[in-house]
């Protein structure tokens, strides 16, 4: 996996205050462009944001694409009673249904993950499991952070941040007194960070270490939708290194990854560890 070019995507990374050792990025967020301060007149290059779709192949040749399904809603029955279609990018009237948000949503979200069939196995759905697991180790771990870096900046009198109990030891009870037992405090602080550390790497070898399919080895392309940095959906590719798009000079398919429909998953109950 190559270095990505610096990106002006994310906000930047600052130094932290004692007992934090990691340093920390500033939230925000802006469209992706390439930095190119030190470049030729110093203005920020623009990006094509390129996406991962499906495809057929037969013989190792691509046959045809397979785009991803954009929602929609039937046509008001005053206008076409008898001619209902979808038309997609509408928002569901309001207030609007459960299901209605969720159709709506589902082209940005993805839907649920396929049951799990103990009698025929599907290696991609059961990666995907784990995926989900780690990815909520990641979010548990992440708010661990936030719940102990709130707690020595808020100024006093502030309302505390939930505990989570579905999180880790320490995230089922209160945080420790920054201005009390500081040894308390700090040894908490250690931990949340080992646990930060150890979910973003397990997570990040996950993906880097692709997937067993049979006798194949699959490389693993992975696109997160976050919401304050918490993963809250994902879109998974598995690509197969005789796909026809790993070939060189191949047109729009050097860009492209082979993938199915469940891999656009929306994950329920993001915090919690283990419950797909």
């Amino acid at each position: 996996m190559n270095k990505p070019d610096k990106s002006r995507k994310l906000g930047e990374v600052v130094p932290n205050t004692a007992p934090f050792t990691f340093q920390k990025r500033e939230p925000g967020w802006m469209p992706d462009m390439l930095d190119n301060s030190a470049g030729p007149g110093g203005a920020d290059q623009r990006l094509f944001l390129d996406e991962a779709i499906g495809h057929e192949e037969k013989n190792n040749t691509i046959t045809k694409y397979i785009s991803f399904k954009l929602p929609g809603h039937p046509k008001p029955p005053a206008l076409s009673p008898e001619e209902p279609f979808l038309e997609p990018f509408v928002d569901t009237a309001n207030p609007g249904t459960a299901d209605e948000w969720n159709a709506f949503n589902k082209w940005i979200l993805g839907g649920s993950l396929d049951v799990k069939n103990e009698d025929k196995p599907n290696p991609f759905t059961e990666y995907l499991r784990e995926l989900t697991v780690l990815c909520r180790h990641h979010n548990a771990a992440l708010y661990s952070m936030r719940r102990m870096h709130y707690a020595m900046n808020a100024p006093m009198g502030s309302s505390p941040m939930e505990m989570n109990p579905n999180g880790y030891a320490d995230d089922k009870k209160p945080v420790p007194s920054p201005t009390g037992s500081a040894s308390d405090f700090n040894k908490a602080v250690k931990r949340a960070e080992l646990r930060w550390d150890e979910a973003t790497r397990n997570l990040r070898d996950f993906i880097r270490n692709g997937m067993k399919a049979g006798e194949n080895h699959l490389k693993i392309i992975a696109d997160m939708v976050e919401v304050n940095n918490y993963v809250v959906s994902m879109r998974v590719i598995a690509q197969s290194p005789n796909s026809a798009l790993a070939a060189p000079n191949n047109g729009i398919g050097t860009k492209e990854y082979t993938g199915i429909s469940s891999s656009h998953i929306s994950l329920s109950s993001a915090f919690s560890s283990y419950t797909p």
